[in-house]
């Protein structure tokens, strides 16, 4: 869960500065990969249950696009 929040909102700042959009798709699906093998390992390394991954994965992502929506609020509120 932590993983997800973390290179999610890593991927958001990142992608809000670059102009390119063929870079901003290539960063994003960078991004979704290093999760995505998180994810597995943790399953592979039979440390997580697979249902514990997608509780996390639901968390994380709820997180991450209040955390997004935050931004864009707080972001209009300055400017």
């Amino acid at each position: 869960m932590v993983g997800l929040i973390f290179f999610s909102m890593a991927a958001y700042l990142i992608m809000n500065e670059i102009k390119g959009n063929s870079l901003k798709w290539a960063v994003g699906i960078g991004f979704v990969c290093l999760v995505l093998l998180i994810d597995v390992s943790r399953i592979v390394m039979k440390v997580h249950f697979p249902i514990d991954i997608l509780a996390g994965f639901a968390l994380g992502a709820a997180c991450s696009l209040t955390l997004f929506k935050l931004d864009e609020f707080l972001e209009s509120r300055v400017l």
